[in-house]
């Protein structure tokens, strides 16, 4: 590659028969979606402390066992290692990452998750299908948008705590069929469609906050679940919201 080369976005994009990355020159500072579904790449490239830009950099990229260094002043992981179904470990994530969202979806063989920085605000489905994920992480502060994040994550036995100003967490367990305990909801969520669907394990309901609009299918598939909870006068989609909860008495 072309030593004053900056922006490699979508460099490689769909370029399945790519078994290895070439060096990527020190210039760069743009690599999203550069390797997006190189699916037989097995090798990642040394990135260059100029890249603040990875967003979906190795998406789709199922035969990738290994995570590179991530440089310290990425901020967007958005979509970065989505569909890696073979990366078994997380790489450290830098301190001045703000975006999350999608970044470890479907790693499938992913069994513990990174520490993750105190400036992200956006986890929306961020561990989405990580199948053998066993434990949350801490969640910071300053998040918001937790929707789906752990959707899909079906070895979590425990939820994490929830930060005080998540406000959307639309799907964020859904699918978690080993989870036994729902964490305590945060005063400002709005909206609690699909969050508990298909928490087949989950026997107690949470306290609904007050400033719940939406709980569209919110325990849908809950089949362990005996009890519906209040529900604030603030709902107005309850659609579908205790389907298919068969042992629901009162």
């Amino acid at each position: 590659l072309p030593s004053g080369i900056t922006n490699l976005s979508g460099c490689f994009l769909d370029c399945k028969s790519l078994t290895e990355a070439p060096v990527i020159p020190e210039t760069v500072t743009d690599i999203s979606d550069c390797f997006k579904n190189c699916s037989r790449l097995i090798k990642t490239p040394v990135i260059p402390g100029s890249v603040t830009i990875m967003n979906g950099c190795f998406s789709g990229c199922s035969s990738l066992t290994e995570a590179p260094v991530i440089p310290d002043g990425v901020m967007d992981m958005s979509d970065c290692f989505s569909g890696c179904s073979s990366l078994t470990e997380a790489p450290v994530i830098p301190d001045y990452v703000t975006d999350m969202s999608c970044c470890f979806r479907s790693c499938s063989s992913l069994t513990e998750a990174p520490v993750i920085p105190s400036r992200v605000t956006n986890m929306s489905c961020c561990f989405s299908r990580c199948s053998s994920l066993t434990e949350a992480p801490s969640i910071p502060d300053c998040v918001t948008d937790m929707s789906g994040c752990f959707e899909g994550c079906s070895s979590l036995t425990e939820a994490p705590v929830i930060p005080d100003y998540v406000t959307d967490m639309s799907g964020c367990f859904s699918d978690c069929t080993s989870l036994t305990e729902a964490p305590v909801i945060p005063d400002y969520v709005t909206d609690m469609s699909s969050c508990f669907r298909g928490c087949s394990s989950l026997t107690e309901a949470p306290i609904i906050p007050k400033l719940v609009t939406n709980m569209w299918r919110c325990f849908a598939g809950c089949t362990s679940l005996t009890k519906a909870p209040a529900i604030p006068d603030s709902v107005t989609n309850m659609s579908l919201c205790f389907f298919e909860c068969i042992e629901l008495t009162k």
